[in-house]
């Protein structure tokens, strides 16, 4: 990472990840202590850590705390309760291979999404997905996805995902973007965000229900933006889970406009410490000696690595460079850092041995 008068950093690294909290920390003389250090912009960078020598490393904080402290100093990240999961990495399949999509006569493509690749929906040629049924009647669940909506063409509706046999009570799920605002909706008893949908702009949506006390929940880009009590649990008890569309509701002009990636079905409530780690977290690289390289957060970056060395750090392993231009860690395809005027920061510990 160069600071912000183009030198680079030398010496052991200590996790680099996205946070809430902004803090600058500039070395004045030389030191060998670990330091924590959060660097702040709203500009377009790509993610690269690369060694020489180091001044200062300076920040401009854009963004303020939206958690509580019960959210700190842990992972919420848990791989429990998967139903299903479609990256959308050129393909429609499951990660668990239990419900592999097929797609509609007009199939949707793929585009550069938020992780990777994203499916592309185009609501003109009714570009869909369809699964078996998913069972999500009389069951806690949550429904989430990264999605970017690039277009108004129906009249009111863009369905996201959809498991409806019958236009009855409770029969329906429908998950849709409605007249601008999100739709978490089991037919006739039906919860509406109260923010407004965005145009062309990566946002993170979770559709959360909690079965023993019939709570719906919509969470928009990690925070709960309204949530209701339900009159019933979902019924649906058959049909075709849908991606795209919807098969009973505001059809045949319901299709989805856009992209959609990285969505995930549990059969279990997500906390909001768990969503809100999912939507504001790009990446966490720990550097321990496991698996030195790989990121431990939402998004499973991939990275490459050139004459470094794990050595002993702050806390379990960290990464050290040698200070030659050949020394460094890179990640790349980090949506969120490319993303224009969308504010970020960068968290890590460091330990200087030249300044």
């Amino acid at each position: 990472i160069q600071s912000t008068d183009g030198t680079n950093i030398k010496g052991p690294l200590k996790y680099l990840r996205k946070n809430t909290l902004a803090i600058t920390i500039v070395p004045r003389q030389q030191s060998k202590e670990w330091k924590q250090s959060h660097s702040v912009t709203s500009s377009t960078i790509q993610a690269t850590i690369e060694s020489s020598s180091l001044n200062k490393v300076e920040s401009t904080t854009t963004t303020t705390t939206i958690c509580g402290s019960s959210c700190l100093n842990q992972s919420w990240i848990d791989s429990s309760g998967v139903i299903a999961f479609w990256q959308f990495e050129n393909s429609f399949e499951d990660s668990t291979n239990v419900y592999n999509g097929t797609s509609s006569s007009q199939a949707p493509t793929f585009v550069q999404g938020y992780v990777g690749q994203a499916a592309s929906f185009n609501a003109s040629l009714k570009t869909s997905i369809y699964t078996s049924f998913i069972p999500l009647n009389n069951i806690s669940f949550t429904v989430d996805a990264w999605i970017k909506q690039n277009a108004e063409p129906n009249p009111t509706d863009y369905s996201i995902v959809g498991l409806c046999p019958s236009s009855t009570t409770d029969n329906c799920l429908h998950i849709n973007i409605r007249s601008k605002k999100y739709y978490f909706a089991f037919y006739s008893d039906d919860l509406q965000s109260v923010t407004t949908a965005s145009l062309n702009q990566w946002t993170h949506v979770a559709f959360v229900f909690y079965a023993s006390t019939r709570k719906q929940m919509i969470y928009i880009n990690g925070v709960l933006d309204q949530s209701r009590t339900a009159s019933s649990v979902l019924k649906a008890s058959s049909g075709n889970f849908t991606i795209g569309t919807n098969l009973r509701v505001r059809t045949p002009n319901n299709s989805f406009q856009g992209y959609i990636d990285q969505l995930s079905i549990n059969g279990r409530v997500k906390s909001s410490c768990e969503i809100l780690e999912i939507a504001t977290l790009s990446g966490h690289f720990k550097f321990d000696v496991a698996s030195p390289l790989s990121d431990s957060g939402p998004n499973s970056i991939t990275s490459i690595a050139s004459n470094y060395l794990i050595i002993s750090g702050h806390k379990n392993q960290a990464i050290s460079f040698s200070g030659a231009s050949t020394s460094y860690y890179q990640v790349s395809n980090v949506a969120s850092f490319g993303t224009t005027n969308q504010s970020f920061s960068i968290s890590f510990w460091i330990q200087p041995q030249i300044l």
